[in-house]
Formats: structure tokens, sequence, C-alpha cells
């Protein structure tokens, strides 16, 4: 088990904000169900990391919710436009590119 999911489990505990904890009885039975046939080593440490995931989703649950506050957009700095090309200026850009098909363009890909 990392450092940072020791203190969080313990600092949750300390608190009393884990309700419940597996045991390594409920792990054997979740191996069990999983087909998993674990040594007494991994039920003891698949049960630290599965109980210190729990205390991570305990303090996620202990969070304020959010506000469902709408942010409304800022003012825009101009108004959107579209701007018509005449046909020599749409013909120029479509010469420019290496290959172009019914006024379809196309680049190579770059490696």
């Amino acid at each position: 088990m990392s450092a940072g999911l020791k203190h969080a489990q313990s600092s949750l505990q300390s608190r009393g904000e884990i309700s419940t904890a597996l045991t390594r009885e409920d792990v054997r039975h979740i191996s069990k169900l999983a087909m998993l046939n674990l040594s007494e080593e991994e039920v003891n440490s698949l049960g630290a990391e599965i109980n210190s995931i729990l205390a991570l989703f305990s303090a996620v649950h202990g969070l304020p919710e959010r506000s469902e506050t709408v942010l409304q957009p800022a003012a825009a700095g101009r108004e959107d436009c579209s701007l018509k090309a005449d046909d020599s200026v749409a013909a120029a850009i479509i010469a420019s590119f290496p290959k172009s098909v019914d006024r379809t363009l196309t680049v190579p890909r770059s490696e």
C-alpha cells in the first residue's frame, strides 16, 4: 500500500469516517467469487488495498455537493459572423493545396 493511501486511511479512521472495512474473510469470499486462488499474503495485501480504496470513497462521499450555479458566458469581444469570399479568392486557396477534388482539400500527413 502506498504511503498516500496509508495516510488517507489513518486520517479517516482517526476521524471515524470509515464506516466499514473488509475482513480477511470478506476478501477470501470476494476472491472465491472471482475464482482467484490467493495466498494468505495476497489476501492480507489485497484487503489492505481494498480498504484503502474504500477509505478514499468515504472521503469523497463526505465532500460537500457541488453548487448547481450556472456560469454565464463572458461578453464576446465581437459578434460571430461568416464571410463570403468571391470565387477568385476561393480558387486561389484551392490552388495552393497539393491536392483537391471537387473543392475537397487534401494535405499530406506529417509523420
